[in-house]
């Protein structure tokens, strides 16, 4: 019966340190993807990495033919 109980704990123990060693693991992740999010922000910012960050941004007044835009609905009939 000791041994058992012995086993039980050694168990808890074992998933009570995998829990903590997840959470850090998603608390430090967060922590980058948070970063990593305002400094792509701040990059949007500045002019002269704009055109690297965001494709959009080098289609910015470039006109849309209405032939070309109707295509794929045309394709979908």
């Amino acid at each position: 019966m000791n041994n058992d109980k012995r086993q039980t704990h050694s168990i808890m123990n074992t998933v009570e340190r995998c829990y903590e060693h997840g959470g850090k693991l998603v608390k430090n992740l967060l922590l980058i993807l948070v970063i990593a999010l305002v400094i792509f922000q701040v990059c949007l910012h500045i002019p002269s990495l704009r055109g690297y960050v965001s494709s959009v941004y080098k289609l910015d007044g470039v006109l849309v033919e209405d032939n070309n835009v109707k295509d794929w609905y045309e394709k979908l009939d």
